[in-house]
């Protein structure tokens, strides 16, 4: 416990002051951002993303990442002090300065923490084990003082390396790092140490949104944008259940690389560019996504410099992104064919090296900017769309998005009021009316254009460029086909993006004919975080069982723990040098499993509805089956539930204590039982 908060507190105070070392360095654009932590976490996290990138990919030991972070935190710390030391008295103080002024803004930050704070610890909000969630818990695991990282496949425990597109999440390496040098467990980490990043990032963010796009707003307004980003936003799972691997932080990346864009366009100045790449290579770190989402992003930025900017920006620009090149091309070597990651990486080295050259520099302008290479551009949409609606009738909608399924889903997502009010699901009611609040505001920004300021221009007009190329029905089979695969729906995060919602509320609450419409949006906005909240409260599944047993620390049944730790010692102790297999359905002990594998994996549970998926694999799931609804088994499920266990031979089984008793007859008599507590029996197949 002690540990934790300590890594919390030192982790925390020492983001603030690279924040601040960092407004020294970055003065054109951090002077624009009120809060500077998120800043200082995002370049920590670009730093140690541009170092683990080699390391990862040649599956060095744990204890080598540990002496090169190390060095980065020496040398980060080194541009820290000499900071301070430069900085005058008054400076040093204003670091961790309590002003009044801003003491609106402090309680909202201590609001939204507290709030989900208290959802978690009060709730089993632990208790989802989705894929996501599994995977990153366990990857941090098992890279615990590993001899070669990532060498641990996660969801099964089993020895190999990850895929390659793993190699350049260096978030989840840092949070291994993070739990061996504070000598705590991964889950405990990952169970609060991400939530409180993911927290102070959100509220942090949210006010620098509002702080960028106007500094003189008044209190009570920053307070009614504040509640609607948080209502709008509409990651309540992700702040309370979902908020233990922290990929939704990227999200809050793109939102400060949009705002040193945009002010580069306004100034532009070499360190926002270098600031800019920090970022590229921190949101690079969380999660693939991050990757297709950045390039839309940055495909839209260049589009927008050649044909409405034109500035001969573009240069620069696309040396902005360069770790996301590098990430794109690695990840293309990987995903597709290693020529074209080669030729991807040989192209922008090729171009950074004939941009050196004055002369060579000029004439990639003039191409660059030419009606000619515009229309090439033009003509790939095209042929883009074109190609797309040929592949419709051959497409595999298992892992690509047909024009149909983009318009169901966009119906399913925004349209269905009839069915909210049926069901009596009034929070996501409000959500959609909130929705449409903010969309009738958005039109009338569109009437309005030619009054907008430049940055809200540039939001819109980027928006536009990326539902054109890549968000739409026309293009959807194409691009999720062979860039997004089958999380193509993510692409709707940069659309009506934090970013641009934001600068539209800003706009109108500092617009007197339209400040009514945001007033409703905020009672609205209230009304629909109390209904979700209390609608998450009352729901069965997030009820905690068992209070008397329930660590709140960990977030989960103390059982589940203590069986977890049981099962790794005896294997220690029992299995040298071997991984056995274990037996359960309470995929919780997967977060755990370090030293053994999972015969019955949260990829099959996953697909425990998928009517083609349990043909494939019909023993697993009547194992499953058995542990899990053991009252409903007949006696001819019951006796082929003996002959797979013989087939399939796991070493070791966990078997819940309200389980059937045949079930504990039939362990009793194949098996040795090496452990027990009041909810789990586990038993050691004799063989």
């Amino acid at each position: 416990m002690l540990s934790l908060l300590l890594l919390i507190i030192l982790f925390v105070l020492y983001s603030q002051l690279v924040g601040q070392a960092a407004y020294s360095y970055f003065p054109e654009i951090l002077g624009k951002i009120k809060y500077k932590w998120p800043i200082g976490f995002f370049i920590i996290l670009g730093l140690i993303q541009l170092v683990s990138l080699p390391l990862q990919v040649m599956h060095v030991s744990m204890q080598v990442v540990a002496i090169c972070y190390a060095l980065i935190f020496l040398i980060l710390s080194i541009f820290v002090f000499r900071y301070l030391y430069a900085a005058y008295c008054d400076k040093r103080l204003e670091i961790f300065k309590f002003k009044k002024a801003h003491l609106m803004e402090y309680l909202l930050i201590l609001l939204f923490i507290g709030f989900n704070f208290m959802i978690c610890f009060s709730t089993n909000s632990f208790n989802d084990t989705n894929a996501d969630q599994s995977f990153y818990i366990t990857l941090v695991e098992n890279n615990v003082g590993a001899e070669q990282i990532n060498g641990i496949l996660p969801l099964s425990g089993q020895i190999g390396w990850l895929d390659s597109y793993y190699n350049f999440q260096a978030f989840y390496l840092f949070l291994t790092f993070l739990s061996m040098i504070f000598n705590l467990d991964a889950v405990l980490v990952m169970a609060w140490f991400v939530p409180v990043l993911l927290w102070l990032t959100v509220s942090m963010t949210f006010l620098n949104l509002i702080y960028y796009f106007n500094r003189s707003n008044k209190s009570w307004k920053t307070m009614f944008i504040f509640i609607i980003l948080w209502s709008f936003v509409s990651l309540f799972d992700y702040f309370v259940r979902y908020n233990v691997y922290g990929n939704n932080i990227r999200l809050f990346v793109f939102a400060y690389l949009m705002m040193g864009y945009a002010d580069y366009f306004k100034s532009p100045k070499l360190r926002t560019l270098i600031l800019c790449g920090l970022l590229w290579a921190s949101a690079s770190s969380f999660q693939s996504t991050a990757l297709f989402l950045g390039i839309m992003i940055m495909v839209a930025i260049g589009i927008y410099e050649l044909f409405y900017h034109r500035k001969e920006l573009i240069l620069p620009l696309i040396f902005s992104a360069m770790p996301l090149l590098v990430y794109a091309a690695f990840f293309l070597s990987y995903r597709s064919t290693t020529l074209l990651g080669v030729i991807i990486g040989a192209a922008v080295f090729l171009l950074a090296i004939l941009s050196c050259n004055q002369q060579t520099k000029s004439v990639l302008n003039r191409f660059f900017y030419s009606r000619f290479f515009r229309g090439i551009l033009v003509l790939g949409v095209i042929g883009m769309t074109v190609l797309s609606m040929k592949m419709i009738p051959s497409l595999n909608e298992e892992v690509s998005i047909s024009p149909r399924y983009f318009i169901e889903f966009l119906f399913d997502k925004y349209a269905p009021r009839r069915n909210y009010i049926t069901e009596k699901n009034w929070s996501m009611l409000l959500l959609a009316l909130i929705r449409d609040g903010l969309f009738l505001l958005y039109l009338v920004a569109i009437v309005q254009f030619k009054k907008l300021n430049e940055t809200l221009k540039f939001a819109f007009i980027t928006q536009w460029i990326i539902i054109l190329i890549f968000y739409n029905p026309l293009v959807s089979a194409f691009v999720s086909t062979y860039f997004t695969g089958s999380v193509y729906m993510r692409t709707g995060d940069i659309i009506m993006s934090l970013f641009l919602i934001a600068g539209i509320l800003v706009y109108f609450v500092n617009h007197s004919k339209f400040r009514e419409v945001v007033i409703v949006l905020v009672c609205l906005s209230a009304i629909q975080l109390a209904t979700k909240t209390h609608q998450y409260l009352t729901h069965d599944f997030n009820q905690i069982g068992n209070t008397q047993t329930f660590n709140h620390l960990y977030r989960m049944d103390q059982d589940i723990i203590d069986t977890a730790n049981y099962i790794e010692a005896f294997v220690e102790e029992h299995y040298s040098g071997e991984r056995p297999k274990v037996l359960t359905t309470q995929l919780e002990l997967n977060y755990f499993a370090h030293n053994y594998e999972m015969l019955y994996t949260v990829n099959e549970e996953r697909r425990v509805f998928n009517d083609s998926y349990r043909q494939a694999k019909p023993e697993l799931y009547l194992l499953r089956d058995g542990l899990r609804k053991s009252y409903e088994q007949s006696e001819e499920q019951q006796r082929q539930f003996k002959q797979i266990l013989e087939q399939l031979k796991p070493d070791i089984i966990v078997v819940p204590a309200i389980a059937a008793p045949w079930i504990h007859d039939l362990f009793n008599e194949v098996a040795l039982k090496i452990d027990e507590n009041s909810s789990y029996s586990v038993y050691q197949l004799i063989k």
